[in-house]
């Protein structure tokens, strides 16, 4: 008989990382009540909704590979958004996700009509299944609360194990009741950008967040400003000496680089940096041009070595291998070991002592490779490293809490939210929480120990929100703080372990429709 371990030693052990990963969100109308179910009654309802409606025909890869967003009505009883009603008040990330699932189920009544060789009937019925098959198709086998009402559990599918993540979809217990997303819940926002915009450089310089250039559809921008996330302000800094946009920003000590982009007619070789002074002011000035005229391009900063490195790019049509180490301290530039892919819409960052690139567009293609450089070796040359879930361009990067983090971009024909971790010695990325908007060319920013999403292009406008990441299995939020923690389960926090038998979940309200 399996031996019972508690919640926090699967985790630990990495057992459950390792697993594929299921995500659910929870909507309700408003946020006046609601949101106290226990967190094992919360796993059970959404993990038997999803046994009841795909029992038939369930498959674990495709319940993973995109987010479940459910909505508890006023009996408990659950439904996924995508069936509900259209209404002129739905939000634009509800409708998006409507618009998704009927192109699934288009393409399931397709591939039904090509497998049977039958007309594409919507009224052909399924073949019966009997409720008890239908019930040990999923079960769940442990359930516990996390940080910002987030509940994970481990279930059971046709014999294969999964990992299972139910949220409210504000990432607090009092969330939104509903098909008409309402405000986030109590708390103070994070205050927007002056503008909406994308294809930025961003970079955390000191205790502040600053962004600068980019476009916001009209034109290339030569503003700059500054977040300050203790008055949750943005305020004005000195526009760049020129507009540009499609262009990487890296922090190195105390001052902001800029390399090449785009002024919206021709690739620029120009470099420019910000450094404040003592008094709290600052100013842009000129460095050392690129060895190469670029935009698209990728750079990170090896703070222990006093080096910034600009990767890939585009120029003359095509993308580039050309990876160039730029040294402030003598205002030099010199050649790099090429990349084995050319790659422009990329993104990177320097992170176990080792240069890394995420992504981009090999001229015609999103790419889901990534690669890697040793620093530490001198002759070394380029590695593949784990590929990303998805091939994408204009992907946000970061490094976070000990882990590498990809989040947006985008796949070609729609702005992503996907967020991805990579951990020291991973053979391959972890998902992690969806971003609330899509975001293509976002700002990922780690600063003091929350990761900040700024800015990007949704699929239909430039953004000017902000939302961050508190915890690695929170959820983000557009909030200053994090909201208040769910309940623990009872019994000193015991795993709700339900072996050898089915689970109807129908106490606190909550039951699949």
């Amino acid at each position: 008989m399996m031996r019972m371990m508690r919640f926090d030693e699967i985790c630990s052990s990495g057992a459950l990382a390792a697993l594929p990963l299921i995500r659910i969100e929870l909507l309700r109308e408003t946020s006046a009540e609601g949101g106290e179910e226990a967190p094992a009654a919360v796993a059970d309802a959404a993990l038997a909704w999803l046994r009841d409606h795909h029992a038939a025909d369930i498959d674990l890869d495709e319940l993973c590979s995109r987010t479940h967003l459910l909505f508890v009505d006023g009996s408990g009883a659950l439904r996924d958004c995508g069936e509900l009603p259209a209404a002129s008040g739905d939000a634009p990330e509800l409708q998006e996700y409507r618009r998704e699932r009927e192109r699934e189920r288009a393409t399931r009544r397709r591939d039904r009509f090509i497998a049977t060789n039958l007309p594409d009937d919507d009224h052909v019925p399924s073949q019966p299944q009997s409720q008890s098959g239908a019930q040990s198709e999923c079960t769940v086998i442990a359930a516990r609360a996390g940080a910002c009402g987030v509940t994970r559990a481990v279930v059971a599918l046709r014999g294969r194990l999964a990992a299972a993540r139910a949220a409210w979809r504000t990432g607090g217990a009092d969330g939104p009741r509903g098909g008409r997303l309402a405000a986030e819940g109590a708390g103070q926002a994070r205050a927007h950008m002056s503008v909406g915009r994308c294809a930025v450089g961003a970079a955390a310089l000191g205790s502040r967040l600053v962004v600068c250039g980019g476009y916001d559809r009209v034109r290339v921008l030569r503003a700059a400003e500054t977040y300050d996330p203790r008055t949750n302000e943005w305020t004005p800094l000195p526009d760049m000496k020129r507009a540009r946009a499609r262009f990487p920003a890296a922090r190195l000590g105390n001052a902001l680089y800029v390399f090449g982009g785009s002024d919206g007619q021709t690739e620029l070789d120009s470099v420019d940096v910000y450094e404040e002074n003592d008094a709290g002011g600052g100013a842009w000035r000129a460095r050392a041009k690129m060895p190469l005229a670029r935009s698209y391009a990728a750079a990170a900063a090896d703070t222990s070595r006093g080096a910034l490195y600009v990767v890939g790019g585009w120029a003359g049509g095509r993308s580039l291998r050309a990876v160039h180490r730029y040294v402030p301290d003598t205002d030099t530039w010199s050649e790099t070991p090429p990349l084995n892919t050319g790659r422009s819409q990329c993104a990177g960052v320097v992170w176990e002592d080792a240069l890394w690139v995420f992504g981009g567009c090999d001229t015609w293609n999103c790419i889901a490779s990534t690669e890697t450089l040793s620093l530490k070796d001198e002759g070394a040359v380029w590695v593949e490293g784990p590929p990303l879930a998805t091939a994408r361009r204009s992907v946000g990067a970061a490094v976070w809490r000990t882990h590498a983090v990809v989040a947006g971009g985008s796949a070609g024909a729609a702005s992503l939210r996907d967020t991805a971790f990579l951990s020291r010695g991973d053979a391959s990325w972890k998902s992690g929480p969806m971003l609330r908007r899509p975001r293509a060319a976002p700002a990922l920013v780690a600063l003091d120990d929350v990761l900040y999403a700024v800015g990007g292009f949704s699929g239909k406008e430039f953004l000017a929100c902000v939302e961050c990441l508190y915890e690695t299995d929170g959820q983000w939020t557009t909030l200053c703080s994090l909201p208040a923690p769910a309940s623990p389960l009872a019994l000193d926090d015991q795993l709700s372990v339900h072996m050898q038998k089915e689970i109807v979940p129908q106490e606190n309200g909550l039951s699949p429709q």
